[in-house]
């Protein structure tokens, strides 16, 4: 009996590189969407603000108080933890603190110290009064 010849089925591999690098592309920028999509919040207004870069990290604190990092709540003290673990990373860029403009400073001091007490800089978002 003949042993038949299996014939090398050559596949070309341009094509799954092409979808994996377009998948990588659209899950980069839902994440970004993502992250502030569960929150509302009402940025305080002042006269006098400067344009800022686009945050590496954002933290929120919404209207009933929740905190949120990076879109997802956490309680000060995990906040001061997930910052401490990205503080290597985030050395010379900014945290950037958005308050809900109905909050007071006793409020949303706990905020302001994770971030100090993770070694970082920070940045108070909000938006430009008409």
């Amino acid at each position: 009996m003949r042993k038949r010849r299996h014939a090398d089925i050559a596949l070309s591999l341009t094509s799954f590189g092409d979808i994996a690098f377009l998948m990588i592309i659209f899950f980069m920028l839902v994440s970004n969407f993502m992250k502030k999509a569960n929150m509302e919040i009402t940025p305080a207004a002042s006269s006098s603000l400067e344009k800022q870069e686009t945050p590496k990290v954002s933290v929120t604190m919404d209207a009933d108080g929740a905190i949120w990092y990076e879109g997802n709540q956490c309680s000060p003290q995990e906040l001061a933890g997930l910052l401490k673990m990205r503080a290597d990373d985030l050395r010379d860029d900014p945290v950037h603190i958005g308050i809900h403009k109905s909050h007071q400073r006793r409020t949303f001091m706990p905020v302001i110290e994770a971030v100090t007490e993770a070694g970082l800089k920070m940045v108070l978002t909000g938006e430009l009064e008409e």
